[in-house]
């Protein structure tokens, strides 16, 4: 599970930073603990941020179906 964690919050954040410029990602820690902020000068955004929680800011975006694929057929998506 630490890998995972190790691997997912840097990756997925990254990924976000890219595909959603109105937000502000930053991620402090390391190892298997982490400290997402996500932040919007545009109030409708930031609306949504809080809304979606951490879950939800783990599922953004339309990169799911290959990443997870790409795990099923062996190869590094991320």
């Amino acid at each position: 599970a630490d890998r995972a964690v190790s691997n997912m919050i840097p990756a997925h954040s990254q990924f976000l930073k890219g595909v959603r410029p109105d937000w502000n990602i930053s991620i402090s820690g390391s190892d298997a603990t982490y400290e997402v902020t996500v932040t919007s000068s545009d109030l409708g955004e930031a609306m949504k941020i809080k809304a979606l929680g951490f879950s939800g800011f783990m599922v953004q975006d339309d990169h799911h179906a290959s990443h997870h694929l790409g795990i099923a057929v062996g190869t590094q998506v991320h």
